[in-house]
């Protein structure tokens, strides 16, 4: 499987236009939490990039909520 990275906006509209078909939050060994979706028909997996570039990690559950709601 691929591992790609895409900005907030970029990976909601994929969310919403039905190209992620699996949204799953897993926890890191450090403890932290990824966010990431599955390409419908392909095999990628999109996580929220990091303001600076890699992959976004949230400390808590709490504020992975936070971020979704926004």
């Amino acid at each position: 499987m691929r591992i790609i990275t895409r900005k907030k906006p970029a990976f909601t509209d994929l969310y919403q236009t039905g190209v992620l078909t699996r949204i799953a939050a897993v926890k890191t060994d450090t403890g932290g939490w990824r966010l990431f979706g599955v390409w419908r028909d392909q095999d990628v997996a999109v996580f929220v990039e990091a303001a600076r570039g890699g992959i976004r990690e949230w400390s808590g559950l709490n504020y992975l909520a936070e971020f979704v709601f926004s």
